[in-house]
């Protein structure tokens, strides 16, 4: 029992850093996110400035701003001098929770709190291009599907290209926010991760050999069991044919065997 405590003791610790870990990134989360937004601003109103102004972050939401400023939203011409600026909203939170998740691996770890803090520092800045991967391809498929035709041509997506960016899409909001940490952490504690496998499958190892296959007794039991039987029965038939033959032997009188001895 001690054996499978000490096997499972990572996931334990794991599990109980993760609730003060997602209170500090949701406390943290608006300055954690200000480099995202800033680089999401960088490549969608650099790559598609035709139609995004740029995006500005609310907290943990991102503005994506559209360019539309000779035109109001139903497509009406606007008086002089006036802008219209619509724009949507993504909740930046939903792609950056792999943050937390690294966090509470990395101090789960059993390494030294220094190893701890700059692993803890280095798995925040590898995370943050996933967090940018999943802004960006949100913005691209509010565009590309929900607003309409129109604007999915003039940003040159069509046909095949449309089904790539639903991938992308799905794959910056289902996989790499939960893939993405477990694999930078797994990188970063890799002898960790080596040990701690061969430790599991040396344990399974002795708990498997401590048992006799099923319905089938050991093989030292067997031999003890076999010869014991052969014994018992080998000298219970002996001393039972002996016992038989000595009383079939017929008995003689004493003249009997003077007459035999004398001849």
């Amino acid at each position: 029992m001690a054996g499978r405590l000490g096997d499972y003791r990572f996931l334990l610790h794991a599990l109980l850093w993760l609730a003060p870990v997602f209170a500090l990134w949701y406390w943290a989360a608006p300055a954690l996110l200000a480099p995202v937004a800033a680089a999401a601003d960088w490549l969608l109103s650099g790559f598609h400035g035709d139609l995004i102004a740029g995006v500005e972050q609310r907290g943990t939401r991102f503005d994506v701003l559209l360019q539309f400023t000779d035109r109001g939203r139903d497509g009406a011409r606007l008086p002089p001098g006036a802008q219209a600026q619509p724009m949507f909203k993504i909740n930046a939170l939903q792609y950056a929770y792999g943050w937390p998740l690294l966090l509470a691996l990395t101090l789960a770890t059993p390494t030294p709190w220094p190893g701890k803090l700059w692993r803890a520092a280095a798995g925040i800045a590898l995370v943050a291009p996933f967090v940018v991967w999943g802004v960006y391809f949100e913005a691209l498929k509010v565009l590309s599907f929900n607003a309409g035709p129109e604007i999915a041509t003039q940003l040159g997506i069509a046909g095949l290209s449309r089904e790539l960016l639903a991938v992308a899409y799905q794959l910056g909001y289902l996989i790499l926010p939960a893939l993405g940490p477990i694999l930078i952490w797994a990188g970063m504690h890799r002898a960790f991760l080596s040990d701690w496998t061969l430790r599991r499958g040396n344990l399974r190892g002795e708990r498997y050999d401590s048992r006799s296959p099923s319905g089938q007794p050991s093989r030292q039991h067997t031999g003890h069991t076999t010869g014991h039987t052969t014994g018992h029965t080998t000298g219970h038939t002996t001393g039972h044919t002996t016992g038989q033959t000595s009383d079939q032997t017929p008995r003689q009188s004493p003249t009997e065997r003077r007459d035999r001895a004398s001849h």
